[in-house]
């Protein structure tokens, strides 16, 4: 039985909206998608979303270049088998990710990759409004300039700190020397703390600068001309 044209016309119109609609979320959804992509890519850091079973799901530029493969050609494959095959432990140990992605709980783990690279490696799981975790966030961030520069400033102040307790281990001796007349002159015991005084001072001054461009943190300027007039007023009290 032929429907009358009104209905048709109603039912194609229904037809025409439910289809305009389809295309208008597939629209949105590839627009997040491409979002979602281009946010990823644009981290600085190596990152892999997985699902509960350690599959990659997402990858991003960073990860590709990390592994020597494409973004797409990480999809599907274990994100433990991976990073098992490209690093160890800070230590050089194998490395076994299983039990910290077992946890359930985000962690941190300082890795090395074949390289010869430092990598912090931070887990953090994705949770369903119920709790229930339905994959991971997985971060390789490399860290080798910044413990680099750790490393040197630690040898720096450790330099620096043998450099300035020398005068101060000579000055103490010479006071209890002097509190002996009879062995040195007064004159000459003055003169070789005075000698040392302004050595430790001008050690204090290299170790301000030093640590300014050591320590990224450092106080500021002003400071360091108040510490170095009180050191100067100091030292003009030791010798007069």
């Amino acid at each position: 039985v032929a429907l009358p044209e009104r209905q048709v016309a109603e039912l194609a119109d229904k037809l025409d909206r439910r289809i305009a609609q389809m295309a208008g979320a597939a629209e949105q959804l590839r627009r997040l998608q491409r979002f979602v992509r281009e946010s990823l890519d644009g981290l600085p850091e190596a990152v892999l979303a997985t699902d509960a079973r350690g599959t990659v799901l997402l990858a991003n530029r960073v990860a590709a270049e990390s592994f020597a493969r494409g973004a797409a050609s990480l999809q599907g494959a274990s994100a433990q088998a991976l990073l098992e095959a490209a690093c160890t432990h800070e230590g050089g140990a194998p490395l076994a990710l299983g039990p910290s992605l077992s946890q359930g709980s985000a962690f941190e783990l300082r890795l090395a990759d074949r390289g010869g690279r430092e990598l912090l490696l931070k887990g953090v799981p994705r949770l369903l409004e119920h709790e229930e975790s339905e994959g991971w966030m997985l971060s390789i961030v490399d860290i080798s300039a910044v413990q680099r520069a750790q490393r040197q400033r630690e040898e720096a102040l450790r330099f620096i700190s043998h450099d300035m307790r020398a005068p101060q281990s000579s000055i103490l001796p010479l006071l209890e020397t002097h509190q002996v007349p009879a062995n040195v002159p007064a004159a000459a015991v003055l003169h070789r703390i005075g000698a040392h005084a302004r050595r430790a001072h001008d050690q204090r001054c290299r170790w301000q600068v030093g640590a300014r461009h050591v320590d990224a943190d450092g106080g500021d300027g002003e400071d360091d001309e108040e510490g170095d007039e009180a050191s100067a007023r100091h030292r003009r009290a030791m010798l007069h």
